[in-house]
Parts: structure tokens; sequence; C-alpha cells
């Protein structure tokens, strides 16, 4: 789901020039554009949970009781809205 087109984010680069990326450069992934990925899931609701856990701060991060309740209000609002 976070990769584009079915490959593993950043698949080109070795460990260590991730670890610069993310770490230094304040690099992530970025986001997939094809549409199956909302029909996977991802939606706008979804990747705000992802930045959130990826915030620089990790005091800013969500607890794991806060994600589970973003995660729970994302897949009810994307059920809704994928029902016949």
């Amino acid at each position: 789901v976070f990769s584009a087109m079915g490959q593993a984010p950043w698949l080109r680069y070795r460990p260590a020039q991730i670890q610069r990326d993310v770490l230094i450069n304040v690099r992530r992934p970025a986001r997939p554009t094809h549409t199956a990925v909302v029909r996977w899931g991802l939606t706008d609701s979804m990747w705000n949970i992802i930045e959130r856990c990826w915030h620089q701060d990790w005091e800013r991060r969500p607890c794991i009781d806060q994600v589970l309740e973003y995660l729970e209000a994302a897949l009810a609002s994307f059920d809704k809205s994928h029902q016949s």
C-alpha cells in the first residue's frame, strides 16, 4: 500500500542512504499517486495518520492509543464511503 506500483519505498537505496535521508535530510517516502491506493485504503485520512507517526520530533508523534483512535475513525469513514 505504501509503495509505488507494488515496489517497496526507496527500493534502490542502500540502508545507509535511507538512514541519512530520514535522519539528517528529514525525508520520508512520497505518497503514492496511482489511483489504486485509495481502493487499497490509503485515503487522505490514512496518509495523515502516517505522516503524524513520521513526525521528525518524536514527542509530537501520536501514542499508540491515539493511533488506534485515528485508525478506527479512518476505517469507519473508508467503509462508509465504499459501501455499495
